[in-house]
């Protein structure tokens, strides 16, 4: 017999442990012997999770799910599914680079803002100016930003039961690699944050480049990982100053 509508919220409440003692143990010996409500059980563990990425689920409901399901293999595995489908679903094209003012216009625009230089300093000073806007054109170099993956995190990530650690290869043209954190839970509009990158010899400070509800993303400059295992650690600053490091472990491979 198909799940009813009654057995269909139950297995809901039972994945946010809503369910007394009794109903819940009611419901996981049914699970054993019912193979159409262990089906609606799998579902349903995708419809919570996404209500959890997409911030519909309470804070205890959110709390209850990150402790539970969320922090076992299979829900880290299947949340870490739905952020890469919903990455592919809506892929976020990349800002248009403002183009950049010629070397004449600088000048001109340099010439019309202190009128009084080029008047009495003469040509010397133009040599200077143009050197000044020139000189640093030529060695400027923006390279490429690699956008790696999102990474979920876990307390246990070097223990029993931990997730894959990504492995990611760098093009040869990458000056930076992007990495997107998913915070354990929502933190207030007002938290900052600061990351360490540890290489299991020493650790140092990388760019928090983004801040969102459920993730913050840092920037990585190329040099700073050449191939091997890398940590990184992240502290919530509220908006009094007070520091509480994240208990997480971000870690990933450079091939």
């Amino acid at each position: 017999m198909a799940p009813n509508n009654d057995d269909q919220a139950q297995v809901r409440e039972y994945l946010l442990g809503r369910l007394s003692d009794e109903e819940q143990q009611k419901i996981e010996e049914r699970l054993m012997v019912e193979d159409e409500l262990l089906e609606e059980l799998e579902v349903s563990k995708d419809e919570v999770i996404e209500d959890y990425r997409t911030g519909e689920l309470s804070q205890n409901e959110r709390r209850w799910l990150e402790a539970h399901f969320l922090a076992s293999t299979e829900g880290r595995q299947r949340y870490l599914f739905a952020l890469t489908m919903d990455r592919f679903q809506h892929p976020q094209p990349l800002p248009e680079p403002k183009p950049r003012p010629s070397l004449f216009a600088r000048l001109v625009s340099l010439m019309k803002s202190q009128p009084l230089v080029f008047a009495t300093a003469g040509s010397a000073a133009l040599v200077i100016v143009l050197a000044a806007l020139f000189v640093p054109s030529l060695m400027s170099s923006r390279g490429a930003v690699f956008q790696g993956p999102t990474l979920v995190g876990s307390a246990t990530s070097r223990g029993e039961g931990a997730p894959p650690v990504p492995k990611i290869k760098l093009p040869g043209d990458v000056a930076k690699v992007k990495l997107r954190l998913v915070l354990p839970k929502d933190f207030p509009a007002a938290t900052h944050y600061k990351a360490e990158l540890d290489n299991k010899v020493n650790s140092r400070p990388v760019d928090v480049v983004e801040v969102g509800i459920d993730a913050v993303a840092v920037m990585i400059p190329k040099e700073l990982i050449p191939p091997g295992e890398y940590l990184i650690e992240l502290t919530a600053i509220d908006a009094n100053g007070a520091s509480r490091p994240i208990l997480r472990e971000y870690l990933f491979n450079i091939d």
